[in-house]
């Protein structure tokens, strides 16, 4: 029995070890795919069918890899509630809180509720200790059972967001397909040449009002080919004259992706490994920033 049962976890550890190192070679390959993507145009990121979201099959011994790369800067970045100090402090940043408020609101969830839920995220990660009002730090959480602490730190992932006062689980997965935690304090910015249908939403949201997802989901549709020349090309768009560009809709949108995202899943045998990777674009050649283990 003992003799079995190191067989098993050998034999075990010998698989886990060469999924490793098949996820090691599909990030490869994935990473020369996203330099040679940045190397084409400088002033663009192509869309389109040719890479996005495209399921790519890579055979290794005894199973296949999985790998389907997508944008991964279409997303409200968290740590953007924030800004960067001179003397490494992190405060929060009025108007990126205002931002993802509207975004909990296209969302579905009540004004009120999305006020204090993005607040309250970013009393969560600034440094101070102080609430904002309808905000929410240590005092609120220390009631808890278990009683835990704000982070005051950046999220490395947006489901640390689901531990903030007025969060739940109905709410995140509201959210959550909108939402991730970048490794910086700036938005990347939205690239309009590979927003997908669903991610209309993030686009509405940077309007005050009179824009809804599906104003947006018509520009998208009005998308040549080749892809919007430039990002002016987009909000001038028919659908989207109701309410002229100004602010967030001028700035954050344009055509060069900044950010990356790779998941991957290794079938071998009878097992499945997955497995999430942040890839930095923004110079070259490309590198990995992040990687996170089991399905997201």
């Amino acid at each position: 029995d003992r003799l079995g049962l190191a067989l098993n976890r050998e034999r075990n550890r010998s698989t886990a070890e060469e999924v490793r190192l098949n996820l090691f070679s599909a990030e490869a390959i994935a990473v020369q795919r996203v330099t040679q993507l940045q190397s084409f145009e400088q002033t663009r990121t192509p869309g389109g069918s040719n890479w996005q979201d495209v399921p790519v099959t890579v055979p290794v011994p005894g199973g296949v890899v999985i790998a389907r790369l997508t944008d991964g800067g279409n997303c409200f970045n968290l740590n953007t509630l924030v800004t960067n100090l001179p003397d490494g402090k992190l405060a929060s940043q009025a108007g990126a809180i205002a931002h993802f408020t509207r975004l909990l609101e296209v969302s579905g969830v009540p004004a009120a509720t999305a006020a204090s839920i993005a607040t309250a995220t970013s009393d969560w990660i600034d440094s101070d200790t102080a609430p904002q009002p309808g905000g929410a730090e240590d005092e609120v959480y220390a009631g808890r059972t278990p009683p835990y602490r704000t982070a005051n730190n950046l999220m490395h992932d947006a489901g640390e967001i689901r531990a903030v006062a007025g969060m739940t689980d109905t709410l995140f997965e509201k959210v959550k397909p909108f939402i991730c935690a970048l490794p910086e304090t700036n938005m990347a910015g939205y690239n309009v040449n590979t927003l997908t249908a669903r991610q209309a939403l993030l686009i509405a949201a940077l309007y005050p009002s009179g824009v809804t997802p599906d104003a947006v989901l018509a520009a998208l549709r009005n998308r040549p080919a080749a892809g919007f020349a430039t990002a002016q090309d987009f909000w001038t768009q028919p659908s989207l004259k109701a309410a002229p560009a100004s602010g967030l809709v001028t700035t954050q949108l344009r055509l060069r992706s900044s950010w990356f995202r790779l998941s991957l899943m290794a079938q071998v045998g009878d097992s499945e490994f997955g497995e999430s990777v942040l890839i930095d674009g923004r110079f070259l050649p490309a590198r990995i920033v992040r990687r996170t283990l089991g399905e997201e």
